[in-house]
């Protein structure tokens, strides 16, 4: 049997890269979402790789404008 911290690091190393990607291109939906905004904290806290661009995304919707309701009743 694998070490747990062995076995944990390849796992990471194996769903990071595509949590990753669906964070960066789904950005919005997730912060959103009261559920999904956990896991936004999940994968920028527990991922192996280029966080960046992830966290780029998730900076660009804290820094555009707050509108109470939302735009366009959204």
């Amino acid at each position: 049997k694998k070490d747990v911290a062995i076995r944990r690091k390849e796992l990471l190393e194996a769903v990071s890269p595509p949590l990753l990607k669906y964070l960066c291109e789904n950005a919005q939906a997730m912060v959103m979402d009261k559920a999904c905004s956990v896991a936004v904290s999940d994968i920028l806290g527990a991922a192996i790789g280029d966080l960046r661009p992830a966290m780029e995304a998730v900076a660009d919707l804290a820094a555009g404008p707050l509108v109470p309701g939302g735009e366009d009743g959204q």
